[in-house]
């Protein structure tokens, strides 16, 4: 059996290409990188991105059923994507009035 190249990644024996690991959530760079709508085309951009960067594995969708494009934030707040949806608000700041408040949280 041989071994993969995230294996010898992580054994630090040099595989031919660099596994990429990194998350891929942008619709807009695979819009941007292919020319091709994700949203429009979700599977059709996709099927270019693969072609372009095969390196980076990406699971291409079944359907090419257009997507929704997310909802713009309401005034004052912010809305967090996660791939083509979205996770909820981001209310940074909200809690904290000034910077010194801020550096003198504690998470724990």
């Amino acid at each position: 059996m041989q071994p993969s190249e995230r294996y010898l990644a992580f054994m630090g024996l040099g595989p031919r290409s660099i596994p990429h690991w990194e998350h891929w959530s942008c619709p807009d760079a695979e819009t941007y990188l292919t020319g091709i709508d994700y949203y429009e085309h979700p599977r059709l951009c996709r099927l270019r991105l693969a072609e372009l960067y095969p390196q980076l594995r990406l699971p291409v969708p079944d359907s090419d059923d257009p997507k929704p494009r997310p909802e713009p934030g309401e005034a004052g707040r912010r809305r967090v994507r996660w791939g083509d949806g979205e996770s909820g608000r981001w209310d940074w700041g909200s809690r904290f009035s000034t910077p010194d408040e801020v550096f003198a949280f504690s998470p724990l």
